[in-house]
């Protein structure tokens, strides 16, 4: 990796490129799948604000890279639809189809479900939920308690 990324033009060392893959490991953006193998994360973490319980969104902003660029749609769904992503949310009896409105928004299109999601597990600011990712169109979201 060191030598692709020199033939690259990129002038980094080992200590830089194992800082970097530390800090995105912490943070869910990567699994470590073994020394010096890692991984796209199968889930993301996130807490929810009260803004989010409030308005019945869900933040995606800092993972957009967890689900297929094409799912992005405009901000406006009159603008642009993305790719519809099946969503099993638990605790909700049918699994809802949505896409997910871009900047600034960056959260699922389809508000209703969260809704209902938020309500049936009385959720509160500061809770997280894990997206779990069954396939590349297709995810599982849960509170985690």
């Amino acid at each position: 990796m060191i030598a692709a990324l020199h033939d690259s033009g990129r002038d980094e060392n080992y200590d830089n490129v194992a800082a970097d893959l530390a800090y995105l490991a912490d943070r869910g953006r990567i699994d470590r799948l073994r020394r010096g193998r890692y991984a796209r994360p199968e889930r993301i973490v996130i807490t929810l604000t009260q803004g989010s319980l409030n308005n019945s969104y869900i933040n995606l902003g800092d993972h957009l890279d967890f689900f297929p660029a094409d799912a992005v749609g405009a901000a406006n769904r009159h603008d642009r639809e993305g790719t519809m992503l099946t969503q099993h949310y638990d605790g909700l009896p049918e699994p809802v189809e949505t896409d997910i409105a871009g900047a600034p928004h960056k959260d699922f299109r389809d508000r209703a479900s969260i809704r209902k999601f938020f309500a049936h597990h009385d959720l509160k600011s500061g809770e997280r939920i894990t997206i779990h990712k069954q396939s590349d169109y297709e995810y599982h979201i849960v509170p985690i308690r």
